[in-house]
């Protein structure tokens, strides 16, 4: 009887943590069951679907507006892209997935949007050297008036 309960407990506490939610000052975001993002109970369009996993990463507070990290989390050839979400008291809208699907390094926030900062990715499947290469490189991108730019060398 012990072990069913266990068991059955660990089940729901794994279903639960599956869908996530975050209240924002201009709605509720979460991603269901099905790992597709909802924006006050509604689907986002255009949809965004996780391919292991969708993560609400981290909320961002500007003037006017709250932005959204997600990251749809993948498998060893693109373990993770990312995408914003931009709410205000008009509408929400989602940025396109942006990233080197690898793992994020450093978010900074601005008056008028975030910046990204993470290093260059190269999958198991490729040669050493290769990924080395690519843990050198540094790619940063900038979110400012509902885009997502690659300023990858730009100050």
């Amino acid at each position: 009887m012990r072990k069913t309960l266990i068991i059955t407990t660990l089940m729901l506490a794994s279903t639960v943590a599956s869908a996530q939610s975050l209240r924002t000052r201009y709605g509720t975001v979460a991603v269901n069951a099905d790992k597709v993002l909802l924006v006050n109970g509604q689907i986002m369009q255009p949809q965004v679907t996780g391919n292991n996993e969708l993560r609400i990463v981290h909320r961002y507070q500007l003037r006017t507006m709250d932005l959204v990290l997600i990251e749809d989390v993948g498998g060893t050839s693109c373990p993770s892209t990312y995408y914003v979400l931009q709410m205000d008291r008009a509408n929400s809208q989602v940025s396109h997935a942006f990233g080197t699907c690898a793992t994020m390094g450093r978010v900074t926030q601005t008056a008028t949007g975030l910046t990204f900062e993470m290093i260059g990715y190269s999958p198991p499947n490729s040669s050493r050297s290769m990924q080395q290469a690519a843990m050198r490189e540094q790619h940063r991108y900038s979110y400012a008036n509902g885009r997502i730019s690659d300023v990858t060398g730009q100050r």
